[in-house]
């Protein structure tokens, strides 16, 4: 009797760090990973004392051997400390969707309680970035920047609500499906505002990605409807707020032709190259990161490598932004992934995709939110895209976070917990 007691409290406290993940995370990186260790650790004490047979699984084999090859590659890697414990540490994330799966009992009752903590948060943002949009600062006092089309509300300095937002919002959505479609449809324009005001451009072309598969729930007529709706309202931002759209499209659309911008950052036609969007910043890390991946093609250069090799000589690119090559990662995990650790990472990349599709797709009779999560996993792993790193521990715990909810049930199924 005790024992139930006790695992039932274990899953209540679980349930609730997992429920409170989102809201940690506008705080910084402290909090959320220490969300993720203690579920972990919960788990691992679960592990021992029950002795779970989780260890002897296909699936949990698959996770092993990935970790083993991260800490591996921390051995030829340029900074051996870091890599390592970076390394050693990523087990965490690996084990998070198998500690969410023993200690989530009802899945259906947990999607529908954290769409709707998500839902809060949103609204929350939005509306501090509307207002933070409007008047220079948010609510918190927080100033916007780039001469107010970078609005990142109670995130602060850290540019990245428009990120939180687009990728959350689908699972936010989840507790609206089964209301009527004009909830939906009202709370989507909702986000596609904020998101638009955030200035971030990626982020914005994945919301408007997920959005138009998101009436697949929906009938013929109100799919129409809800595409209309959505049309008419992106042409009126986009017409009534000058300069967020001169960031959202007419920059945008400059970065594709010329990717070269000079000090005033104004964007030109270079006479060098025709690389279009490979001479900006953003192009020159990622040539930068094939050329590191093409040194060493099989195992790459070891993990978070890029940053203290990026500016050696062998490494410079025919970007115009060659000079702006370096930083603390790539921009985009999959060739961070390639630079670090070579085919043998992307490999596991791959079968890691096909992977979570098999496990999303093979209980689709019975998943009502299957649409859902298939536009989460596509918006995860779409790969051009500027992304941040995903060995860091802040956007390494968004990401996990995010793909365990999204494979929890399948994979739940899958392990016949």
């Amino acid at each position: 009797m005790t024992n139930i007691i006790n695992n039932f409290k274990l899953n209540i406290i679980v349930y609730y760090l997992v429920l409170a993940f989102p809201l940690t995370y506008v705080t910084g990186s402290f909090l959320p990973n220490l969300i993720i260790t203690s579920i972990i650790l919960l788990y691992i004490y679960e592990i021992f004392k029950k002795k779970l047979k989780i260890i002897n699984t296909k699936i949990f084999k698959f996770f092993l051997i990935f970790w083993i090859i991260l800490v591996l590659s921390s051995f030829w890697a340029p900074n051996f400390e870091k890599a390592i414990i970076s390394g050693i540490g990523y087990i965490r994330f690996l084990i998070l969707p198998f500690a969410m799966i023993y200690f989530i009992n009802d899945v259906k009752k947990f999607y529908l309680d954290i769409s709707f903590v998500i839902f809060i948060i949103i609204v929350v943002l939005g509306i501090d970035i509307i207002y933070q949009n409007h008047f220079g600062t948010d609510l918190f006092g927080y100033k916007n920047a780039m001469d107010g089309t970078r609005n990142s509300g109670f995130f602060g300095e850290e540019l990245i609500a428009g990120g939180f937002v687009a990728k959350l919002f689908f699972i936010s959505s989840i507790f609206l499906v089964k209301k009527k479609p004009f909830y939906l449809i009202v709370y989507s324009l909702f986000v596609v505002l904020v998101v638009f005001l955030s200035g971030e451009r990626m982020s914005f072309l994945y919301l408007l990605l997920g959005l138009f598969m998101l009436p697949l729930f929906f009938n013929f007529k109100k799919k129409i409807i809800y595409f209309l709706k959505l049309l008419i309202f992106m042409v009126v931002i986009f017409n009534t707020h000058e300069k967020n759209k001169e960031r959202m499209y007419n920059n945008f659309i400059e970065v594709i032709k010329y990717g070269a911008y000079n000090e005033e950052g104004k964007y030109y036609k270079t006479e060098k190259n025709n690389l279009y969007i490979f001479n900006s910043g953003w192009g020159a890390h990622w040539l930068a990161a094939k050329n590191i991946f093409l040194d060493s093609p099989i195992t790459g250069k070891g993990l978070r490598s890029f940053r203290y090799i990026c500016s050696d000589k062998k490494y410079k690119t025919i970007s115009e932004n060659d000079e702006n090559r370096c930083s603390t990662h790539p921009h985009n995990y999959y060739l961070e992934i390639a630079a670090d650790l070579g085919i043998l990472g992307l490999a596991f990349l791959v079968l890691f995709i096909v992977f979570c599709s098999i496990i999303i797709l093979k209980n689709k009779k019975d998943d009502e939110f299957l649409i859902i999560k298939i536009i989460n996993l596509i918006i995860l792993f779409w790969p051009i895209a500027t992304t941040g790193s995903i060995f860091s521990s802040y956007y390494g715990s968004f990401f996990w976070f995010l793909l365990s909810i999204t494979i929890i049930q399948g994979l739940k199924k899958e392990l016949k917990v």
